[in-house]
Order: structure tokens, then C-alpha cells, then sequence
């Protein structure tokens, strides 16, 4: 399986918990950007020749681009041979960037798949937040992708915000439920450096649920998931029977995968497991395609023990966890060889299991993920 990202790092406003690689745009910038990516992808259609299997459009917000600049990027995409139309094809979206024209616009170059950024549905946390829409805005921008025909549309949802209350959590997620979308993120807050919460924590005014109030919003989530027929199938993502999101399942095992855009990572195996990374400063990005140079400002080859604690990683994160067999065939290394104190310290505490073949974390386990990977790693 090949994936294909496209990054696209403009946005209306940046907000406050936002720490992507992601910027307002400039007058004219979306533009002269996306001849820069037209430009990558060109050259990769020339280096590669292969296909996609999938489509990932990330940002920023890729709906701040016009309907003449989509059709043009899938124009060329589909002229390349990078991109066939009948593919899973995800566009971010947030409220207030996309309107019925536009929506029904997507659907016919053959976008089928919708990530649409919610975050929260109360008035005061979105503000709270620093978006630019309200709920209402994300349940009409939901009711308009299903009046135009999508039939596969994720909503992401963040718990453990500011000045947030289990109740506000759960009435937030049963209305989400109730709209019904095919796919669910539910992530936990992160705070990371150089963002306004970032700041606002150091001066001691942002007031955030406890340990204890965030792990009941989480109970609840799969309580509630599970009741609605979703299955949880990683730690953040839950779907319905069929919906599970192709791009990143193939980030989870490891798949190789082409990024194209400012800061856009790319793994690919033709000659070893290699993994390089584009500049992310826009300007540089477009200064270098101008100048027939390559994006490309770092590139790692990964070592075996490498690439192997990558794919333990990546996979405990899954559900059905890691196939232990499978693993060892495939990388010639047995976990237990080389991290044996963590994985049986985690098996004692009852965070892993091992059933079927299978190493994975028990719901316990699932809860304390994040404290196990430090620990791990």
C-alpha cells in the first residue's frame, strides 16, 4: 500500500492549542503555494511513478483553498497517474470553510471522504479555544455534506479543555453520536510549547480538568462509542462496521507513505527503510521549488531496532495490537528480546495482554497509553 498526503498549511486563524505546521495566509500565498506543490508533485510522479492507494488532503485547513485551485490540484494529480478517482480520498475541513458549493463541488472531482474539525460543540469552549465557528455552524456544515452525498464523514472531538466539565464532554459527544458520522477521533488535549495555552499554563490562568475528570471523559467516550455501534479500533479513532480510515491505517502498519508539501514526512522502503522530511517554513518550501532544488531539508535511514520499536509502537496503538509472530517474521526481532522489563512489567500490571498471538493493551492499558510509551521508549 502507497499513501499520498498533501499538506496544506494555511488556515483562517491559528488556534490557541494549535501547534501544526500551519499559518494564516497572506494575500495571494494559497496560490503561489500551491504552484510550489503542483510542482513536488510533478517531480515525484517523475522519481516514483507509482499510484496511490489513498488520498490524505491535511492542513491547516485545505478548504480555504477555492474551487478553482481544487480543481486544478486534482487535475493535475489525476494527469500525473498519481491519483484515480474511486479511491479513499479524505479532506480536512473545518466549519466556515466549506459551503454547499464547494461541498458539492469536492464530491464531484471525487473526494468521498470528509475529516471535519469540530473540536467541541459549546459556544464558550470553541471560544475558549480561539476557532472561528460555532456549533450550530458544525452541525449545519455536517447536514450539508449529507444532503450533497457523503457517506463516509469523521468528526474530531478534543477532551480535557479548559474550564471543561465531564457533563459538557458527554452532552457534547451524544449530539455528535446523534448526527451519526462514520468515523470518530476523540484526543485528548496536548499542550505543546510556543502556543498560547502553552504560555497561559506558565502564567498559571488556564484551568484544566483534572486527571480524574479526563479519564471519566474517556471512560465515557467508549462507553458511549461502544453503545452506538462504533468500534474502537485506536487508541484516539472509533468507526463504524467498514469506516475505519485507510490512510492512517497504513501509517499504523507501517505502510509506506509519500508527503508532499511545507513539512510533509514521507517512509519508503525501495532501498531500505528510509524516512526524509520536507522544510516547514513555507516560504523556504516555495523558495525551493521555484528553484528546481529539493524540499527534502532531512532524511534518516532507519535501523533495524529502529524501525522495529517504531512498528511496536504503532501497533499497540491498534486494537487488535500486534501480532507477535507476524512482527518477528517481518523484522527479525522479538519484542520480548529487547524490551522485556517494560512489556513484562505491563503484562504483571495488567496494561498488556497477550491473547490469539496477539500483544495488546487491555482497556486499562489503553487509558494509561501514553505513561507506558515514555516508559517504553
Amino acid at each position: 500500500m502507497l499513501g499520498l498526503y498533501l499538506h496544506l498549511p494555511f488556515c483562517i486563524r491559528k488556534c490557541d492549542y494549535c501547534d501544526f505546521n500551519s499559518k494564516p495566509a497572506a494575500p495571494g500565498e494559497v496560490d503561489v503555494y500551491l504552484e510550489a506543490l503542483l510542482q513536488e508533485l510533478r517531480d515525484l510522479a517523475g522519481m516514483h511513478g507509482r499510484a496511490a492507494d489513498t488520498l490524505y488532503l491535511g492542513g491547516g485547513t485545505p478548504t480555504v483553498l477555492s474551487g478553482d485551485q481544487f480543481r486544478r490540484l486534482f487535475g493535475v494529480l489525476e494527469r500525473l497517474g498519481l491519483w484515480t478517482p474511486g479511491l479513499e480520498t479524505t479532506v480536512e475541513a473545518n466549519p466556515g470553510t466549506l459551503d454547499r458549493p464547494k461541498a458539492q463541488l469536492l464530491a464531484a472531482l471525487g473526494v468521498n471522504r470528509i475529516s471535519l474539525g469540530v473540536q467541541a460543540l459549546q459556544d464558550r469552549l470553541l471560544r475558549r479555544l480561539g476557532r472561528m465557528h460555532t456549533g450550530r455552524a458544525a452541525r449545519d456544515t455536517f447536514d450539508t455534506l449529507r444532503a450533497v452525498g457523503f457517506e463516509n464523514i469523521g468528526i474530531d472531538l478534543i477532551y480535557g479543555l479548559p474550564e471543561q466539565h465531564v457533563a459538557d464532554w458527554v452532552a457534547d459527544l451524544g449530539q455528535i453520536l446523534d448526527l451519526g458520522p462514520e468515523h470518530l477521533s476523540l484526543y485528548g488535549l496536548m499542550i505543546e510549547g510556543g502556543t498560547p495555552f502553552a504560555r497561559q499554563r506558565e502564567q498559571g490562568v488556564l484551568l484544566l480538568p483534572s486527571e480524574e475528570e479526563e479519564i471519566a471523559m474517556l471512560r465515557s467516550a467508549r462507553e458511549m462509542t461502544a453503545a452506538a455501534g462504533y468500534e474502537h479500533y485506536e487508541i484516539s479513532n472509533y468507526a463504524r462496521p467498514g469506516f475505519p480510515c485507510r490512510h492512517n491505517l497504513g501509517y499504523w502498519t507501517v505502510e509506506e507513505y509519500i508527503g508532499a508539501g511545507a513539512g510533509a514526512h514521507s517512509f519508503l522502503q525501495t532501498d531500505g527503510p528510509t524516512r526524509s522530511h520536507n522544510t516547514p517554513a513555507v516560504d523556504l518550501y516555495i523558495e525551493r521549488m521555484r528553484e528546481g532544488r529539493s524540499p527534502v531539508f532531512r532524511t534518516e535511514r532507519l535501523s533495524p531496532r529502529t524501525l522495529a520499536a517504531e512498528a511496536l509502537m504503532l501497533g499497540l496503538r491498534m486494537r487488535e495490537g500486534v501480532p507477535l509472530e507476524a512482527f518477528r517474521s517481518r523484522y527479525g526481532i522479538d519484542p520480548f528480546d529487547v524490551y522485556a522489563a517494560c512489556l513484562r512489567r505491563g503484562l504483571d500490571n495488567s496494561w498488556l495482554e497477550i491473547e490469539g498471538g496477539r500483544l495488546r493493551f487491555t482497556e486499562t492499558g489503553m487509558l494509561l497509553s501514553n505513561e507506558f510509551f515514555v516508559d517504553l521508549f
